[in-house]
């Protein structure tokens, strides 16, 4: 799999139950060791990297918690997400600022089932 993600962008990895997505960010993130290939981070490979220091140069992992707030809409509750998060984090309030974040619907989650 090869893979790029412009600096600034706003991306999403999307895919149906068991196409590789967790696997995919466990090994981007090192939670799981690949046994091959390379993990590049603005040229660098990080694949033999600790997760900290992984995270340190930008490369986190956050997991889906069913825990969200009902009376709030989806970007509420992404926004108190990604205020949680320590410093540390991969995302960034700033990125709710980007332009891409305005195409996030302002609905509540009941909307979504």
């Amino acid at each position: 799999m090869s893979l790029a993600f412009p600096s600034g962008s706003l991306s999403a990895v999307i895919g149906p139950n068991g196409a590789g997505k967790s696997t995919f960010f466990n090994l981007i993130s090192g939670a799981f060791p690949a046994d091959a290939g390379l993990v590049l981070l603005d040229g660098q490979d990080v694949a033999r990297l600790s997760r900290t220091e992984r995270m340190h140069r930008g490369i986190g992992r956050a997991f889906q918690v069913a825990s969200c707030f009902p009376t709030m809409t989806v970007a509420e509750n992404l926004m108190v997400a990604v205020t949680a998060m320590p410093a540390s984090g991969a995302i960034s309030p700033a990125a709710f600022r980007h332009p891409a974040y305005a195409s996030v619907p302002r609905r509540s989650w009941s909307s979504w089932a």
